[in-house]
């Protein structure tokens, strides 16, 4: 394999009697040639720069960059709207930089994101905007059954319309082929990275890119609507999300069924890769093709606890909750537990009072026989028992059966 040509360019270098010198400068590493319709405006860029230092500073202990004799790589700079926008990375962290065009404007830090290292950043996603390799293959659907307001722009992706004013990118995900590249014809894994008030970035499987990208549809199909649905209540904004350190990769999804199922209708279950033993499970449920009807909700499967050892160990993924789902033409509970787990779970067995019942894994829905009405509680007679075996027949317990 053939690597990248780097050439490197001083942007701009400066000091004062005062403070470290700071270096910037730009290059085809990694995909991420310097781009945007200002990437020649080199004191805009220096501004920004000294603009990100000043931030940092103020942030004390806290703060991400190196103060004695920084070296900044400049990604993105342009004009969007009435603003000045640039995209900065400096070791393993990146900063979105905005200031209003105005004689007074000043940059201001709209975002900071934790990169795999400024030479070779994979890819880099604000809350408002997400900026991709060169090459890759992007495209952007909401979550919703609305008008699709995100764009590139040179390859930074924003959002304009109704969400340009609060500069944040509306809840969806921006699906990425090609995306994760290091060498020359190198094939890269498939990723996405999810949007809205919790930010996540993920590669994902073949199977799963294939329901995330549109095609000719300009609304987001159901399938979709589930999968946001179902990873935005796992994202977290604790520095967790990308966990750069394993191997220098985003965490994985993979999708195990998206069809429907009794009692839940459709429902797409997902296997996500977390800082526990065993992967997590995350399933949603519902989706339209008609605004505000339906829409597609999660289901909670907990993810695995510190307690990973004592419920299995370093086994194959394997969660449960229950559920009922009363309505106006059944006002009773229908109680059933919901068992989903990994491709490995071959079988499931659910164990209620006195009575055992099997289904094919790894995902099933199985009615359990104690309900009340739906005026008091729900309650089951005896304990409640599930677990799943591989098809070599090794039994696998849930992390946590949940109330979903």
């Amino acid at each position: 394999m053939a690597v990248i040509a780097v050439i490197a360019v001083v942007v701009a270098s400066s000091s004062d009697d005062d403070g470290p010198t700071l270096r910037i400068s730009h290059s085809d590493e990694g995909g991420f040639p310097l781009r945007g319709g200002a990437k020649a405006d080199d004191p805009m860029i220096e501004e920004a720069a000294e603009a990100w230092l000043a931030d940092d500073a103020r942030e004390g202990d806290d703060g991400v960059l190196d103060h004695d004799g920084e070296a900044m790589r400049v990604l993105w700079a342009g004009r969007l709207g009435d603003s000045e926008t640039v995209v900065l990375a400096a070791d393993r962290h990146a900063a979105l930089l905005r200031r209003k065009l105005d004689p007074k404007g000043a940059f201001s830090v709209r975002g900071i994101d934790e990169i795999r290292n400024a030479q070779d950043p994979r890819i880099i996603s604000f809350r408002a905007a997400v900026l991709v390799d060169d090459q890759a293959e992007p495209a952007f659907m909401p979550a919703r059954v609305q008008e699709n307001d995100v764009a590139p722009h040179d390859g930074l992706w924003t959002a304009g319309g109704r969400y340009a004013a609060s500069e944040l990118l509306p809840a969806g995900a921006l699906a990425v082929r090609n995306g994760l590249r290091r060498y020359v014809g190198e094939r890269s894994p498939p990723a996405t990275v999810v949007t809205g008030e919790q930010l996540s970035t993920w590669i994902v499987d073949d199977a799963l890119l294939d329901k995330l990208m549109p095609g000719t549809t300009t609304f987001a199909p159901p399938a979709y609507q589930r999968f946001v649905a179902a990873v935005t209540p796992r994202t977290s904004t604790d520095g967790e999300r990308r966990q750069w350190d394993r191997g220098g990769e985003p965490p994985e999804l993979r999708l195990v069924q998206d069809r429907s199922l009794p009692v839940l209708g459709s429902t797409m279950v997902l296997t996500a890769e977390g800082s526990a033993a065993r992967d997590q499970m995350l399933a949603a449920t519902g989706g339209s093709w008609t605004a505000g009807k339906d829409e597609a909700e999660p289901v909670n499967l907990s993810p695995p606890t510190s307690d990973d050892e004592a419920y299995g160990g370093d086994g194959p993924p394997l969660a449960a909750a229950l559920v009922d789902r009363a309505t106006d033409e059944r006002p009773w509970r229908d109680l059933s537990v919901f068992v989903a787990g990994g491709p490995e779970i071959d079988t499931i067995e659910v164990l209620s009072g006195r009575e055992t019942v099997t289904r094919p894994g790894p995902v099933a829905v199985i009615p359990l026989p104690e309900a009340t009405d739906g005026a008091s509680d729900t309650r089951i007679r005896g304990d409640l028992a599930v677990i799943g075996r591989t098809a070599g027949g090794r039994v696998v317990v849930p992390s946590t059966i949940t109330k979903g």
